[in-house]
């Protein structure tokens, strides 16, 4: 009798689970929501087809569901896609029902052109022309997951050039842009401030619509600049007794707060932020004042070289083993590696690095 009870509250335990997954995971909404989303779109579009574009055809019109995987709803947005026929050709476009925006997809093309204008644009206003750019990504954030490559359908209906687009920011929607670029090794990125930074994306917003966040990075720094923040970082050396390691040894960042507060910090590493000590196995890592990524390399003509090491398997750790190291050769010098995967090895307080035997 007791073990037929547990089993029914088993089982109603599990299908009240059950529910609460499709519940979860289902349609948050009714087919009449459904059907009543695509009527208002269509018609929103035909409206607009007829004062904007009126020799064209309204091919299709459905509600956008939005849906993140896994353990999520499906909901119905105020978002509308389909496409449209004009003059013999197609065209893929986005409705915003609640503001009336109307959207055209774009070809990869088009949006790289705009990218790259928009680096262009940026680097002269931040100093970086001497710089190559390395990525220039520019999208419209309008709520669909899976991030179309649109602009906003008028601009692409007046045929203007893509440099119209952006000398006429008035009545357009800033232009996100994610901006990076490869310095010059000879050109210090470690003078830029928040102020001046500011000063230079600011007028780049005002003049251009060009709300941009950029990355900068030579041989040994990095630096992210923003309205917001200068996050400046330095790579180098640290010399040990046996090998050295590369890591960031310099840190700072000047940014404003939830309250428009200026805070700056910085955060320098040395050897005493290392406790590296020879051991019978090898060397046995700890980090005195908070981990920090340590990459190994020998000093040249270094004993270590003729050597095979192995990162010792973390005590008590289920599923692992012993990982086997190799040295391999960069533009910095000889440094260690794991043989399963292009991956350079670093110190560890979990690990041991040991020489292997035989």
């Amino acid at each position: 009798m007791g073990r037929t009870v547990k089993r029914v509250g088993a089982l109603a335990a599990l299908l009240a689970l059950l529910v609460c997954l499709a519940g979860c995971t289902g349609e948050q909404y009714t087919e009449k929501e459904e059907n009543a989303a695509r009527q208002k779109g269509e018609q929103m579009m035909r409206e607009w087809l007829a004062q904007k574009l009126p020799s064209s055809e309204l091919v299709s019109a459905e509600p956008y569901i939005f849906h993140h995987t896994g353990v999520a709803p499906y909901q119905l947005t105020e978002l509308v896609s389909g496409t449209l026929r004009s003059g013999g050709q197609e065209q893929k476009y986005w409705l915003d029902t609640s503001s009336g925006a109307v959207w055209f997809e774009q070809s990869a093309e088009t949006m790289d052109a705009l990218g790259k204008l928009c680096a262009e644009t940026v680097a002269e206003a931040l100093g970086l022309d001497s710089c190559q750019t390395t990525d220039a990504s520019v999208s419209y954030d309008i709520g669909v997951l899976e991030q179309p490559d649109v602009l906003p359908a008028e601009f692409v209906l007046s045929g203007k050039a893509l440099e119209e687009f952006l000398r006429s920011p008035d009545g357009r929607p800033v232009l996100p842009a994610s901006l990076s670029y490869l310095a010059p090794d000879d050109l210090s990125l470690d003078g830029f401030t928040l102020a001046d930074t500011r000063r230079a994306l600011d007028e780049v917003l005002d003049k251009y619509g060009i709300q941009a966040s950029v990355g900068v990075k030579n041989e040994d720094e990095f630096v992210i600049l923003s309205a917001g923040q200068v996050a400046y970082t330095r790579e180098g050396f640290i010399d040990l007794p046996d090998f050295r390691v590369r890591a960031t040894v310099y840190e700072s960042r000047e940014a404003v707060d939830a309250a428009g507060k200026t805070t700056t910090e910085v955060i320098e590493r040395g050897a005493s932020d290392l406790a590296v000590e020879r051991t019978a196995d090898g060397w046995k890592t700890s980090f005195p004042n908070g981990f920090f990524q340590t990459e190994i390399y020998a000093y040249d003509g270094s004993e270590m070289l003729e050597r095979a090491y192995v990162w010792l398997k973390e005590p008590n750790a289920a599923n692992d083993y012993d990982k086997p190291l190799q040295w391999k050769e960069t533009g910095y010098g000889w440094a260690l590696c794991f043989t399963d995967r292009d991956e350079l090895c670093g110190l560890s307080d979990k690990h041991v690095l040991a020489e292997k035997n035989g």
